[in-house]
């Protein structure tokens, strides 16, 4: 399918707020011929990086947040909308998140950094392991992509027990940072899921 995509300008409002509006504007910029590295196969960049699954999930995305109200928050798994939650006005108005593997890995309280690794790896970034830098909360993981000098995973363990869990990747190559939010994966959330069809 052939399409091209600009994102609206100006000061008329496609959605309920500027929050709401940055998200929708956002999405449809990173296919905008003038930056986008494939625009008619949904490729933001590096030949993988999709702005969404594909024509009928982006459309979803922009449909949602036109409708989405101030105290909601789209989400989007591996490209897909996949819920709206009822948050607050100060909650980030979209979150994405693609990795299920690191998912089921915090629902299992099971310090397995091998998953954080894979899904770096599964960015399509490029990345120096000399520089790589993981935490989970304020536990280092890895340090100059070594397993760092003091780790003890009974400590990670124990951390991983927490309600919230913090997991820092800092790939040493530039200034820019981005937080993401999701949730565990739990054995519950998949029979939930699995009891039904859309």
């Amino acid at each position: 399918m052939s399409r091209i995509i600009h994102p609206p300008t100006g000061t008329k409002l496609s959605c309920k707020n500027w929050q709401i509006e940055a998200a929708y504007r956002m999405i449809q910029h990173n296919l905008d011929p003038d930056v986008a590295e494939l625009p008619d196969e949904l490729i933001v960049y590096g030949g993988k990086g999709k702005a969404a699954r594909n024509w009928d999930c982006f459309d979803s995305i922009l449909e949602t947040l036109k409708r989405l109200e101030p105290d909601e928050t789209l989400l989007v798994q591996s490209g897909k909308p996949v819920g709206v939650a009822k948050t607050h006005t100060t909650s980030p108005r979209i979150l994405i998140a693609n990795s299920n593997l690191v998912k089921t890995a915090i629902a299992g309280e099971d310090p397995n950094w091998g998953r954080i690794i894979m899904a770096i790896g599964k960015s399509g970034i490029d990345i120096n392991l000399k520089k790589l830098l993981i935490k989970f909360g304020d536990i280092k993981i890895i340090e100059k992509g070594q397993l760092a000098k003091n780790y003890n995973e009974s400590d990670v363990a124990n951390y991983m027990k927490s309600k919230s869990i913090e997991i820092s990747v800092d790939l040493n190559l530039g200034l820019k940072n981005f937080t993401a939010y999701t949730m565990d994966l739990t054995k519950k959330y998949i029979e939930i899921n699995a009891d039904y069809r859309s």
